[in-house]
């Protein structure tokens, strides 16, 4: 009786490191205090090839324009890492550009919406400087030009066509509303790029840049791809090792068409890009997480813009609720798994997106194969919700106990017996993910 109670708790006891437990549970009192010592061993390798191989690869995905490198940004500003003097300097020409090819499109577009100024001289030098120097192949905007961005959006005539940007042939940059209020400060001469500015500036992503950020018991390589056509191919060399791909798709996009063709519905490609990546079977054990960025533009956008006009099958009423709720069922019709994390974002608001990795935190991926098949006679139920010292202290309790039961009687039975050091082992949640807070809702 004795025995076979002991064999109903071991059966299911699988190979671990090379030594059989089943072996150590019925073997002499000698053999098993030399193989507990080995046990410990075991276990104390597996955590510190955790704590070598404790990186998190991370893969943001999506169509151009659809804000993956600011989150990029926002993500490594929540872990109050600064950007260097060089990257600043990098910045504030990116923002002069962006403001300089902003003003390049109004102009042109005063002819396009025939809106025919009166104009004074000075009016007409400016636009005539500006519009020459587009001609010219530098990326380095001299100081007279950008001398020259307050006043001609001073001028009304420009102001109505910002208004009207949504009739122009050529698209205006989200961002630019932040930046035309700024543009006293921002046109000065003594200016230095604020942390709200970088994270304003837009720039295609032409190759794959690579964040490295750190935590006490973690690194995180966070790569940012392309998202154009031609560099979708690329993608596939990045998805061995994922621990989590951020898909990011802009929501407020339902009427624009591709850069690239002028024909291809943004969100269409978007949705059918998704699909892909979802479904690729590479990416079957990686995290998958969802977001619908650029709320704050969508939000606007549905007062005036019908999304039946460009999705017939729309054919709610044009409230938020019901916007949001048919874009993000597009998205979970094209995969056939399951999605548990959907965000509705802004990725210019720094406090959204300091909370939005929580999805990260997934309990699978925090444990190595090893982990998995030394706990496999435990029930899924069992292991829901723990985390992984939690579920390796219960591991330790299962096997004292079974060897205590054989060995009670024995003199030479230690009581110190196989354990994991708390502060080697302990891979908790919170240290390892502590700028995100859990208050996060996920649709």
């Amino acid at each position: 009786m004795y025995m076979e109670d002991i064999d109903v708790n071991v059966t299911e006891l699988e190979e671990v490191g090379g030594v059989n437990l089943t072996e150590i549970l019925i073997d002499s009192p000698a053999k098993a205090k030399k193989r507990n010592s080995s046990i410990d061993k075991i276990l104390k390798m597996q955590v510190q090839k955790e704590k070598n191989s404790s990186t998190l690869k991370l893969l943001v995905l999506g169509s151009g324009d659809s804000g993956k490198s600011t989150f990029v940004r926002q993500l490594r500003l929540s872990y109050t890492v600064s950007f260097t003097s060089e990257e600043l300097s990098f910045f504030k020409n990116i923002i002069y550009l962006n403001i300089f090819y902003s003003l390049k499109t109004l102009l042109n577009g005063l002819e396009k919406l025939k809106l025919n100024p009166n104009p004074s001289q000075e009016f007409y030098d400016n636009s005539l400087a500006i519009k020459q120097h587009f001609q010219s192949d530098e990326k380095t905007l001299p100081w007279d030009i950008i001398q020259l961005f307050p006043v001609i959006w001073n001028e009304e005539i420009i102001k109505e066509c910002f208004a009207r940007r949504e009739e122009l042939d050529e698209d205006i940059q989200d961002t630019m509303p932040y930046f035309f209020d700024e543009l006293k400060r921002i046109c000065s001469k003594n200016y230095e790029p604020l942390d709200q500015d970088v994270i304003c500036t837009r720039r295609k992503t032409k190759s794959v840049t690579e964040t490295t950020l750190h935590t006490k018991k973690y690194v995180m390589k966070i790569y940012d791809v392309g998202g154009q056509r031609s560099l979708r191919n690329a993608w596939v060399s990045f998805f061995d090792d994922v621990n989590a791909i951020v898909f990011v798709a802009a929501i407020s996009c339902y009427d624009l068409l591709m850069e690239e063709d002028k024909e291809t519905n943004r969100m269409e490609d978007s949705v059918k890009l998704f699909g892909v990546i979802a479904n690729h079977p590479m990416l079957a054990k990686s995290q998958i997480i969802l977001f619908l960025n650029k709320m704050d533009i969508f939000k606007e956008k549905i007062k005036t813009v019908p999304i039946h006009k460009y999705f017939p099958a729309f054919q709610g009423e044009q409230d938020e609720k019901a916007c949001k709720s048919f874009f993000k069922n597009l998205f979970v019709q094209s995969t056939t798994r399951e999605m548990k994390y959907i965000f509705y974002t802004t990725n210019t608001d720094s406090q959204i997106m300091k909370k939005i990795l929580l999805s990260v935190r997934n309990k699978n991926q925090l444990l190595n194969e090893k982990d998995i098949e030394m706990l496999r006679y435990y029930s899924v139920r069992e292991l829901e919700g723990l985390k992984l010292q939690e579920i390796k202290n219960k591991f330790n309790k299962r096997i004292n106990e079974n060897l205590r039961q054989v060995f009670r009687n024995h003199q030479d039975f230690e009581e110190d017996l196989v354990e994991i050091d708390d502060e080697d082992a302990n891979l908790s949640d919170d240290q390892i993910f502590n700028v995100f807070d859990d208050d996060i809702e996920a649709e």
